[in-house]
């Protein structure tokens, strides 16, 4: 059992622009990705020498990346003995060198959507507790100097001061708790723990992250029943790549519904994963081939969604945090400052 790391996307599409380079150079294989080995980083460079081995060996493509170490995923190699069965391996490696593109863009668009608003209320937690620790006290020492009455959005700050510890603490520990559950209940379901992947459970994230997952399983159906995989085999190589429990499960149960004799329309009426959208219009094909130019049609339209999502997230959320807990935060300490003032200057007076 292979202890290293998986390949990431990255590393992946790196792979196969290698070996796409060295099929359009015209030389062996193993000779071209000898040369690739010696510019490659990391341990890129290793496995480009790995299956350059593999192959002067004289094991075929297939088999030299089952014996990589760590392997591509399964829907890699069972993509490329498609493409070397059809004599299109050429135009497989240029199909999976898009859909490792596109994979990257979404990520880039999620985590721009992502990282800078939770960044962003990070920053508003920490200014607030020490905003209570640092001005709570002065303002309860005036106010009991001056012997005046607090007012009720004075004693909304005592209160948060006074319980500073089971929010300041308990707040970041709930959180970081209910992120640890979705990490692990998305490894056991799915083997699967994705940096942002628990997110999917918070609202304001989950249709985004759902649409992201529904054009990755269209496109990777997309390539392999384009190229005569067998539908069966296909739903099952996609639930072994998407991340989402819910969709692995669809994938795994459409496949034996297939295999029993149902068509695929079929096996979608029985799914409540998979949108009204996508079910009619992957229910219409009655070829392979028309299914394929179906989900390339749906991964696209999810691909647009999923971007469209991720920007309005990326520029909506960190307004309405800042409008929304700023200007709450805010308005609170405010009201209670000159509440305090107003009511030393009534006595004074």
């Amino acid at each position: 059992m292979s202890l290293s790391p998986p390949l990431s996307v990255s590393e992946l599409q790196l792979l196969n622009d290698e070996l796409l380079t060295a099929l359009r150079s015209g030389v062996s294989l193993d000779l071209g990705l000898r040369e690739s080995a010696q510019h490659l980083p990391g341990r890129m460079s290793f496995l480009a020498d790995q299956l350059a081995g593999h192959l002067a060996d004289g094991k075929g493509l297939e088999e030299a990346l089952e014996n990589l170490n760590p392997s591509p995923p399964t829907v890699y190699r069972v993509l490329v003995a498609a493409g070397i069965r059809g004599n299109q391996l050429e135009q497989v490696l240029a199909r999976l060198n898009e859909f490792a593109r596109v994979v990257g863009d979404l990520r880039e668009s999620l985590r721009r959507a992502i990282v800078y608003p939770i960044a962003l209320g990070v920053v508003a937690f920490l200014l607030t507790v020490l905003a209570t620790y640092f001005c709570v006290p002065p303002l309860r020492e005036f106010m009991a100097d001056m012997q005046a009455v607090p007012s009720w959005p004075v004693k909304v700050v005592y209160a948060l001061h006074d319980s500073l510890l089971w929010w300041g603490i308990g707040l970041p520990l709930v959180v970081g708790l209910a992120c640890l559950v979705g990490l692990a209940f998305d490894w056991t379901q799915s083997g699967n723990a994705g940096a942002f992947g628990f997110l999917r459970y918070f609202p304001g994230f989950g249709r985004m992250m759902r649409n992201a997952e529904l054009s990755r399983l269209a496109n990777l159906l997309a390539i392999q029943t384009e190229y005569g995989i067998p539908l069966p085999e296909s739903l099952r190589r996609c639930a072994d790549a998407v991340a989402a429990p819910q969709l692995r499960g669809f994938c795994m149960d459409a496949a034996d519904r297939v295999e029993r004799g149902e068509s695929f329309g079929e096996s979608l009426t029985h799914s409540h994963v998979v949108p009204p959208f996508m079910k009619w219009l992957l229910s219409v094909p009655g070829s392979q081939a028309d299914l394929a130019r179906s989900t390339r049609q749906a991964a696209e339209i999810y691909r647009e969604r999923t971007m469209l999502q991720a920007e309005w997230t990326a520029r909506m959320v960190p307004v309405i945090l800042t409008l929304g807990f700023g200007t709450t935060v805010v308005a609170l300490y405010s009201w209670a400052m000159v509440g305090s003032l107003i009511t030393v200057w009534e006595r004074l007076m």
